[in-house]
């Protein structure tokens, strides 16, 4: 009998464990890269330069760089796929039509500019966000997906 109440309560519980990590890898991430764009900003209005960030969907990566001495350096790369982040790029949404593409590039010049509107999806299970970030404006802000 106390192995049949711990059964029901377990498989009661899994599903909102499960969920609940979703929820948690896709925080994670989101918080991650705001870091990073916010990042990728900052460290173009310190060097007066250009800083691009690069997103592959099919990779579940991006990539921030600069250029250096007339070459590509690249500042950091992030892979979404496995530990300890366990998320994907679930889409990339570019221009005033939001377009999806499968790679988008970003690029940010010394004054902190971005050069073009784009939401950066990430999911992990059923959890998912997408991080924006808003020529415009110059913000980036986060909305969160209803599945």
């Amino acid at each position: 009998m106390v192995v049949l109440v711990i059964g029901i309560l377990t498989a009661l519980a899994a599903p909102k464990i499960s969920t609940s990590l979703d929820t948690r890898s896709v925080d994670a991430a989101v918080s991650l890269l705001q870091a990073e764009l916010k990042g990728a900003q900052q460290l173009a209005l310190t060097r007066s330069s250009t800083v691009t960030v690069e997103f592959t969907q099919s990779a579940h990566t991006w990539q921030v760089s600069m250029l250096r001495d007339g070459r590509k350096e690249v500042v950091r790369s992030v892979t979404l796929a496995g530990s300890p982040w366990n998320c994907q790029l679930s889409g990339l949404l570019t221009g005033t039509k939001q377009e999806a593409v499968k790679t988008a590039t970003l690029t940010v010049n010394g004054a902190g500019v971005w050069n073009s509107t784009l939401r950066i999806g990430l999911l992990a299970g059923r959890a998912e966000s997408r991080v924006v970030v808003d020529a415009a404006s110059g913000v980036i802000s986060v909305e969160q997906v209803t599945r």
